[in-house]
């Protein structure tokens, strides 16, 4: 199910997670079908153009554009994003206005509730029943989505549901710079569940295991579980102004040693890690093999991609475990526009 316009549409039951705020908002036709990925982080807006179908696709363009200000709702702030956004669109000839773009995890709250199978036929009203006992925010300040699992691994008599809310500002912030910049906004996507997905369509023979992904930011810390178990929580932290490796490698233990807690009957199989500061996950990934004795790696590239004409594709295969989030987010517009 996804948000457009504020209304709720039902997606059906038994569907893989596909979890989206807003689509087609505009209801516009692009100049090229290209699709771009956009990931607009605290200080650097990261670009991916993918061209072609989810199962066949081409690298048509990627970037990083470094950025002073924090999208936060400062109306300078923004003005700054979308001159930088213009700026990389029209330096890299971008013809498509079609894009998805993301929701960090700290703006997001989710919850998976269990309900009895007989409230299907009607899982919108019992939705709107039990949502305001799971989302600390009043229902007129958030834009919410849902899908639908069964209970098949466990028994018929269930269905167990993903809600996901999200305040309205951080959603409409993001409608307002894609409108600003002549973006049209196929989707806006959960972080995590946007890498999630990407993943599964990447390393497909990899969901046997159970691996953990941590995405290290200039400003945030996110866990995030990859394979088939779907309802293990993903978690997220703020690390605001924490510039120091170890004190940075002591949060990631605490993360990885609070869920490992969490989850005894799973085995991890892979640790993976992605961020822009190379240096900085090279020291994480050595520090962690001697602390754990794990297989631990940075997050690359093992699928051949089609790349076009004039795209490096020894700088992508360099830059991929930075340039995750914003491919994801493109490879998922894909899918959406089929």
């Amino acid at each position: 199910m996804y948000i457009m316009n504020g209304n709720k549409i039902f997606a059906p039951a038994n569907s893989k997670i596909i979890m989206r705020f807003i689509r087609d908002r505009f209801k516009r036709a692009g100049t090229a079908k290209d699709i771009i990925g956009l990931d607009i982080g605290s200080s650097t807006i990261k670009c991916v153009v993918l061209a072609g179908s989810a199962c066949s696709y081409q690298l048509k363009y990627y970037c990083a554009e470094l950025i002073s200000p924090e999208l936060t709702g400062n109306k300078q702030a923004s003005e700054q994003v979308v001159a930088s956004i213009k700026r990389l669109l029209a330096s890299a000839d971008i013809l498509s206005r079609r894009c998805v773009i993301a929701l960090p995890d700290s703006v997001v709250t989710s919850h998976w509730i269990r309900m009895d199978s007989a409230v299907a036929d009607d899982i919108e009203t019992a939705i709107s029943l039990s949502i305001e006992e799971h989302i600390p925010y009043p229902l007129d300040e958030i834009y919410f989505d849902y899908q639908v699992f069964d209970g098949s691994a466990e028994g018929q008599n269930y269905v167990n549901v993903l809600l996901v809310a999200c305040r309205k500002k951080h959603v409409d912030i993001r409608l307002e710079i894609m409108q600003q910049t002549d973006l049209i906004p196929l989707s806006i996507e959960v972080s995590s569940y946007a890498m999630q997905w990407a993943y599964a369509q990447l390393y497909p023979t990899e969901l046997t295991n159970t691996s953990l992904l941590f995405d290290i930011g200039i400003n945030h810390l996110t866990l995030l579980f990859l394979g088939e178990a779907k309802q293990m929580r993903s978690h997220s932290e703020s690390m605001v102004n924490i510039v120091d490796k170890e004190i940075i490698l002591q949060r990631v233990q605490q993360c990885f040693s609070t869920f490992y807690l969490a989850y005894p009957y799973y085995t991890f199989n892979k640790i993976f890690f992605i961020g822009s500061n190379y240096s900085l996950l090279e020291f994480l990934v050595k520090k962690m093999i001697d602390i754990y004795g794990l297989k631990v790696e940075i997050l690359s590239l093992n699928k051949g991609l089609n790349y076009a004409d004039d795209v490096n594709k020894e700088k992508f295969i360099s830059l991929f475990s930075a340039l995750y989030l914003s491919f994801s987010l493109a490879l998922r517009g894909l899918r959406l526009s089929e």
